[in-house]
């Protein structure tokens, strides 16, 4: 009789022993991808969000890691949802230190340390080529503190940013630099095409300064406010805002020397503003497809933002 009730359970739940083997053979399948992910799966502050994998992912998928350096900071401050890649690497930061120089000259300013007014004469020493329109400029004339501020910012002269770097001091520089937290930010020199070893920075720095601009209160407010203006007018585009709408405002700061392209910059999305810093670096490869890239990834994360928006 004992033997017959067995039996009776055992047909009974024949279907769940047929099944286990199944699943067993699911999970241990689900944790070898779950393994594979993880190791390839970008560092993410706020782990777990699927969407967020999503927007990663999606980058990948337009900027392969394997055939680029990239490093890649977005943050969302209203919804606090923020995406880090690689924001620890060191690399020459090109133009894009402009903007912590900015913001410590204006600093000086408010502090008394420096008067906006204050001239400067333009010595052949000071002349650096690249980007700007100092350069241009008669050996001999005058430019005030704040003119240097802006033509370093709108139209990232490299003269301005020398001359403006002599009267700060490298010394100075790196002392309110690492006052504001940028802990991996270096200034050797003023001269940035000769800043290979000597400049340094890192997507994290970047990435607070944006921060302190944003919504920080480690600058003076005016200064800030200047900052975030003076971007506005960069004249370079063809990084964050070029495939954004024209109507959305962009304060942005881009960085280009050889094999190495950078964009910095918050997005003024109507009341939901956010940060994007993007890096792009590999030896050997033009300039005009690293920037390419940059301008591919910001807007990858824009139209994953307009996503979002239509799903809420």
């Amino acid at each position: 009789m004992e033997r017959t009730v067995f039996q009776r359970i055992k047909r009974r739940f024949k279907p769940i022993t047929v099944i286990i083997p199944f699943l067993r053979r699911v999970l241990i399948g689900g944790i070898t991808i779950g393994v594979v992910v993880l190791f390839q799966t970008p560092t993410i502050i706020s782990p777990g969000p699927e969407h967020l994998l999503h927007l990663m992912q999606a980058i990948h998928q337009k900027v392969d890691p394997e055939d680029f350096d990239l490093g890649i900071a977005y943050w969302d401050p209203q919804k606090n949802e923020a995406i880090d890649y690689r924001v620890h690497d060191r690399f020459n930061p090109a133009s894009v230190i402009k903007v912590p120089i900015m913001l410590a000259t204006l600093e000086a300013i408010h502090e008394g340390m420096l008067k906006d007014s204050e001239t400067m004469i333009l010595n052949r020493k000071d002349k650096v080529w690249g980007s700007g329109k100092l350069i241009y400029a008669p050996i001999g004339s005058r430019w005030s503190i704040q003119d240097l501020i802006r033509y370093m910012i709108v139209y990232s002269d490299n003269t301005a940013t020398k001359m403006l770097v002599d009267r700060l001091t490298l010394e100075g520089l790196q002392v309110e630099f690492n006052r504001a937290g940028y802990i991996g930010t270096e200034i050797g020199t003023g001269h940035l095409l000769k800043a290979q070893e000597k400049n340094w920075t890192t997507v994290a720095d970047m990435k607070r300064v944006l921060n302190q601009l944003l919504e920080g209160d480690h600058w003076h407010p005016e200064g800030r406010r200047q900052a975030k203006e003076l971007m506005k007018q960069n004249v370079y585009r063809w990084g964050i805002p070029k495939y954004l709408h024209p109507a959305i405002p962009v304060s942005n700061k881009t960085g280009t020397l050889k094999g190495i392209v950078h964009d910095m910059g918050i997005i003024w999305d109507g009341d939901a503003p956010y940060i994007i810093v993007i890096s792009v670096r590999q030896k050997g490869t033009s300039f005009m497809v690293l920037r390419e890239r940059v301008a591919e990834i910001a807007k990858v994360i824009y139209d994953w933002r307009q996503e979002q928006q239509s799903i809420l």
